[in-house]
């Protein structure tokens, strides 16, 4: 069941789903202060999603994970740290991740 905000009228997956009714922020705002090196990986993630899967991205979101501590042949270990992105695709656009690119 979804529910709408009242606010900004988004919809929340869940009644109890916090979010924040804040405006969208242009890109040149969000990148001020900011290394170039972040700006290019944005533009690279985008132009390769639009690009592979013929999509317009509308946001990319970046977040590093942490490996795990854990046990390898009986001595601790690491797992490497990854980044991840979330990718925000244009109200109608879809990607089918069950076929092959």
């Amino acid at each position: 069941m979804t529910v709408r905000c009242p606010k900004c009228g988004r919809r929340i997956p869940t009644r109890n789903a916090v979010h924040a009714c804040r405006p969208a922020v242009p890109v040149a705002e969000h990148f001020r202060g900011k290394s170039p090196r972040v700006r290019e990986l944005y533009r690279t993630l985008k132009a390769a999603v639009e690009k592979i899967f013929g999509v317009k991205v509308m946001a990319v979101n970046t977040l590093r994970v942490r490996g795990k501590a854990k046990m390898f042949r009986g001595r601790r270990g690491r797992r490497s740290d990854s980044k991840k992105a979330m990718i925000t695709l244009a109200a109608g656009q879809r990607i089918d991740v069950t076929t092959g690119i």
